[in-house]
């Protein structure tokens, strides 16, 4: 299923999606996030970059469709709010609601990103964070939805910016940076952890990547009476992980 009828490059057949297709992607979604909320979850994450569904709606590369879902930004952007308000009503106004979104496509006809600054502030309303990447997921290192080595640190930082200026809700970025040195010698890794203690008090949530957990006891060793939450992303080896976050964790429940 997408916006329009195409065959892949794999051969497979696409359908253009009608109305009915998109009441069940909804109801999914919905269903989706009422999982969730009743497994303990604080919130959910819609994925609205990279080139998946939501994104080939809202792009005009992809979609070229002629109806109501077609044409201006507004038309295109329909359906993912659709899709946005569903999940908002399903599991009420106390369960969090982000959108991953792709500042810039960075494909020749892609979206740019005044235009996801619009659909952002359309989707303001039902959301309460978004955080920016960029690209599309079959492009990846060419595009920079996966950096190398070869990408400067937080190169996704001024697409974040310029999207705050659309909307009044939180706004994290995706950040990049590569280098794991240790806290003493690498200057970036001491700016982000001490931009963290520093503001930890005020922001309203914390995803660490891997490199930043050893740094969570100094990190939460600020956090006592604070309203944000800090969640770790577990990317590599998820045992070793758990145990250092664990251990974090334990600590700060204990007042250490």
């Amino acid at each position: 299923w997408g916006p329009v009828a195409f065959t892949r490059p794999d051969g497979v057949a696409v359908t253009a999606m009608d109305e009915a297709m998109m009441d069940k992607v909804c109801r999914d979604f919905a269903a989706a996030a009422r999982f969730m909320q009743a497994a303990g979850f604080d919130g959910v994450v819609i994925h609205a970059g990279h080139g998946f569904l939501l994104t080939q709606f809202l792009s005009a590369r992809t979609n070229t469709r002629t109806d109501g879902y077609g044409g201006s930004l507004e038309n295109r952007a329909r359906f993912p709010l659709r899709i946005l308000k569903a999940v908002r009503e399903a599991v009420g106004s106390g369960f969090i609601l982000e959108a991953r979104i792709s500042g810039r496509e960075k494909i020749q006809g892609g979206m740019e990103v005044e235009e996801v600054g619009q659909f952002c502030h359309m989707a303001e309303p039902y959301l309460d964070a978004v955080h920016v990447s960029s690209g599309l997921y079959f492009l990846e290192n060419e595009y920079g939805t996966s950096s190398t080595m070869y990408h400067p640190h937080g190169y996704n930082a001024p697409l974040r910016a310029r999207i705050k200026e659309y909307v009044g809700i939180p706004v994290g970025v995706v950040a990049y940076v590569t280098d794991h040195g240790s806290i003493s010698e690498n200057p970036v890794v001491n700016t982000i952890v001490g931009w963290i203690i520093n503001n930890i008090r005020s922001v309203p949530f914390i995803i660490l990547i891997l490199f930043l957990i050893p740094y969570t006891r100094l990190i939460m060793g600020t956090a006592s009476g604070t309203r944000g939450v800090i969640f770790p992303l577990v990317v590599g080896s998820a045992p070793f992980i758990a145990r250092m976050v664990e251990s974090s964790f334990n600590e700060l429940d204990a007042g250490v």
